[in-house]
Order: C-alpha cells, then sequence, then structure tokens
C-alpha cells in the first residue's frame, strides 16, 4: 500500500470512527433521557397514596333513646356545652305522631237525594229541614211547607196513620199537627247513606279541625268551625265528609239527580310527622362515659332511662366504600402504567446498551486500524528519507 493509498485509508477510516462515537453519544444522550423518565416515574410511584379502605366504626354512633310511657323519643344531639343552671344539656330529640292530611275532591256525578220518613201506604215521603221547613214528596212531586199544618187534609191523615205526625188540640179545640217521630232529614249520596259525623271521636274532630284548616274558606270549615253537623260516607273504600251547604247544594242545582252540580267533599289520611324539638335537660352518665339517663325541662324534668343503640349510617359508609374502590382502581391502573413504562425502559435501555458496546467494538477495531495504518505510514517515510540520503 503506497503512501498516498495508506492516507486516504487513514482519512475514511477517521471519518467512520467520528462517525462510531457521534452515534455513541446520541445513544448516551438517549440512555440519559430514559434514565431521567424512569426516576420520574420511581418518584410519581413513591408519592402516590395508597387508597385506604373506609372504617365501619367511624360510621357507627350511639344512638339513644327514651320512652316516657306514651311514645318513642329518640335523641339527636347533646349538646354538654350549653348548660344552663341545673341544667348540664341542650338536647334536641324527635319523635313522630299521627298526623292528618286533608284532601279535597269534586264528585261530579253526586247523585244526593234526601232522607225522611216514609209512608209505605202512600209512598209519601216528608223531611224536616235544617230551616224548621218540611219537604215533602207525593208521587214524585215535591213541596216545601213551613208548617206541617200547611199539608193539604188526605196527606195529614195518611202521615197521622203512620204515626209520622201527630194531632194535638189545645183548649180552644184547634188542631195542631207536630213531627212526632220525624228525623232530622238525611242524605243518599249515590247508593250510600250519609251519616252524622260523630264529633265526640277525637280522631273524627281531628281530621275535620284538619280539613278546616287546610281549606279555611269553604263551606264545610264554617260548618266545622261553628260546630255544625257534618255527614260522612264512604266513596270507593275512603271516607268522606260533607257539610248540609254543600249537599243541598247538589240536590237543589236539579230535579233529577242525573243534572247535579258536583259535590264538594273532603276526607282525610293520618301521616306520620316527625316533631324536632330542643330542650334543656340532665343527663347522667356512668363511668364508661355512656349516658344512662335524662331529665328534660320539657318532661316537668321526670327522669328517663336512656337505652342505647349502635347504628351504623350505611348509606355515607356505602358512598365511602365506593369512592374507595374508585380511587383503589384508580391507583391500581397507575401503578400498571408505571410498571409497564419501567419494562419498556428498561428493554429500550437494554437494546441501547448492546448497540453502545457494538459501536464501542467498532471504535477500538476502527481506532487499531488507524494506528497500524499510522505505523505502515511512519515505515513509508522512513523508506523514502532513507532511499534519498
Amino acid at each position: 500500500m503506497g503512501l498516498a493509498s495508506s492516507q486516504a485509508r487513514l482519512l475514511g477510516i477517521g471519518s467512520k470512527k467520528t462517525n462510531t462515537e457521534w452515534q455513541g453519544q446520541q445513544i448516551n444522550q438517549a440512555r440519559t433521557a430514559l434514565s431521567n423518565e424512569a426516576s420520574r416515574l420511581w418518584q410519581e410511584y413513591y408519592q402516590m397514596k395508597v387508597p385506604t379502605a373506609p372504617d365501619i366504626t367511624n360510621y357507627s354512633t350511639d344512638q339513644y333513646s327514651f320512652n316516657d310511657g306514651y311514645n318513642d323519643y329518640e335523641i339527636v344531639d347533646i349538646d354538654k356545652s350549653n348548660s344552663n343552671g341545673k341544667y348540664n344539656s341542650k338536647v334536641t330529640y324527635k319523635y313522630y305522631q299521627d298526623t292528618a292530611i286533608g284532601k279535597n275532591y269534586e264528585n261530579q256525578d253526586p247523585q244526593v237525594q234526601r232522607t225522611g220518613a216514609t209512608d209505605e201506604k202512600t209512598g209519601t215521603t216528608i223531611q224536616k229541614l235544617p230551616s224548621g221547613a218540611y219537604l215533602v214528596t207525593i208521587n214524585g212531586e215535591k213541596q216545601i211547607v213551613q208548617s206541617l199544618d200547611d199539608l193539604d187534609d188526605d196527606t195529614k191523615q195518611a202521615l197521622t196513620d203512620a204515626g209520622i205526625i201527630k194531632a194535638k188540640t189545645d183548649a180552644q179545640g184547634n188542631t195542631k199537627y207536630v213531627d212526632g217521630s220525624l228525623p232530622q232529614a238525611g242524605f243518599m249520596v249515590g247508593a250510600t247513606k250519609a251519616q252524622e259525623a260523630d264529633r265526640d271521636d277525637v280522631e273524627v274532630e281531628a281530621a275535620l279541625k284538619r280539613i278546616a284548616e287546610q281549606f279555611p274558606d269553604s263551606n264545610i270549615a264554617k260548618a266545622i268551625n261553628n260546630g255544625e253537623t257534618i255527614y260522612t260516607y264512604s266513596k270507593n273504600g275512603t271516607i268522606q265528609y260533607s257539610c248540609i251547604e254543600d249537599l243541598e247544594a247538589s240536590v237543589n242545582s236539579s230535579k233529577d239527580t242525573e243534572n247535579q252540580i258536583a259535590l264538594q267533599q273532603y276526607s282525610t289520611k293520618f301521616v306520620q310527622e316527625e316533631i324536632l324539638k330542643t330542650c334543656d335537660a340532665i343527663v347522667d352518665s356512668n363511668s364508661t362515659g355512656r349516658y344512662r339517663s335524662i331529665s328534660l325541662a320539657d318532661f316537668s324534668n321526670s327522669e328517663f332511662s336512656l337505652h342505647a343503640e349502635s347504628t351504623t349510617d350505611n348509606v355515607a359508609y356505602n358512598a365511602a366504600m365506593v369512592q374507595y374502590n374508585q380511587e383503589k382502581q384508580a391507583y391500581d391502573d397507575r401503578v400498571n402504567e408505571i410498571e409497564n413504562s419501567r419494562q419498556k425502559i428498561q428493554e429500550e435501555d437494554r437494546t441501547l446498551e448492546l448497540r453502545l458496546k457494538m459501536l464501542d467494538t467498532e471504535r477500538t477495531s476502527l481506532q487499531n486500524e488507524i494506528e497500524t495504518i499510522k505505523k505502515i505510514m511512519e515505515k513509508k517515510v522512513d523508506e523514502v528519507f532513507k532511499t534519498y540520503q
């Protein structure tokens, strides 16, 4: 190999070595980037907070209650920091009571009829109206008379014979007719006979009072508040209430029962209403710190034993468990992502490391070849100088 060719070979190998070294630098930079990414992933992993399952004891509390012989009461809160004189606590408690809820319904086809005494022989019906007048029905024809004396003689005789009315003669020989066993006028609503509501019944009166409160401008409210007679009957299995004024309005609206105006009728249903109260109290504890008795100002300071029962807020606990499961799933998913990324980084780093070793071997080989060529060139130069000396 001549000196010129050796020089050309040296330049080519030097260029190749420079390229090899540049590739090695690129690989080292890539490995540095992978190392930084791996460090970032490990730092994220160690800083991640492991989700903790909710402890059911954190959602359980001691629920205190007592009974005064009539109702059950539940303690809602005991504020020991709010004392007042002889009382060491401010207590909030609750209980439930039946409360009537009124409802108004318009009976569009009431078919209301008055009821009264009837002479079975003649079919004559007589009814005593709330005004004191009398409604007489003869052969389907109705007439109102202010006095029984205003009836025709045949009708008076028939009703007298039936024992419905009575004839009384005064000292001057004048005959007056009076209602003997004649009942107060009643009503039929459809095929159901309306009965007078027993206003001495506590539940009935409570229901009527509730209706009056909810419908203060109604006729029935006025009748209830004035202590008037209220009629009751069943409609579709529900007890209904109507007042005389509304019943009379339907009766008087038409000569037949088919075209009467709607009847205003009312009903009630009882619902459990929560009553919440707060008062001063004396609360006594046992040696373990649990409350054992209570005396409330609302109960004239009578002392009651407290019953303790551990209760769990399952709704809140279940919600916390749902949140925990979601956080745990997100945590596990991210840990898996980090692990997969870490394995991928390791694989890439091993590949780059292997490539770097190959480049290093190639660089060493090229360096050795360069050294060899340099020696050859030095020898050639020495030979040329010796030739011309």
